[in-house]
This record gives structure tokens, sequence and C-alpha cells, in this order.
């Protein structure tokens, strides 16, 4: 998975996750901190079993009340085998 974030205000967590689609468990995940205001690149690379079906997301881990945005675009999500 690649993705490209920036952030205005405080700095932000990004989850990447891999899920079961049919139970919502989650199979991985990779964190990553967004601390700058110009657009950066991220990649995860994720495992999940070629004979599973997977939902993939991305998740803000949010502080309560959140303090900034967090701006993300160029979502690429790649199967490799």
């Amino acid at each position: 998975m690649h993705f490209e974030a920036k952030i205005a205000g405080t700095e932000h967590k990004v989850r990447c996750v891999t899920a079961d689609a049919h139970t919502k468990a989650w199979i991985d995940n990779r964190l990553f901190e967004v601390k700058e205001d110009k657009w950066l690149n991220f990649n995860a690379v994720l495992s999940a079993p070629l004979n599973f079906d997977v939902l993939v997301r991305l998740q803000d881990e949010l502080e309560q009340p959140p303090n900034g945005t967090l701006y993300l675009r160029n979502i690429v999500v790649t199967q490799v085998d």
C-alpha cells in the first residue's frame, strides 16, 4: 500500500490495516506518524493469506478531540504474489 499524507496542526498517526472480510479480524497492520505540513510518501507492506477475502483500511488514530487535520491522497493498493 502506498499513500501520501500531510497534516495541518498537530501530528497524526495513520494505521494501515488488512482484515478478514468476513470476521473483520485484523491480519496485519503498520503505524505511521505524519508530522509534516508538506506531502510525504508512505509505504506499507502488509501480509494476508492468498485464500482470504481481505479488507484494506487506513485509519487515523485520533486524539479526542482531534487537534488539526490529516490529508491523504494518491492511495494505491497492489497485490504482490
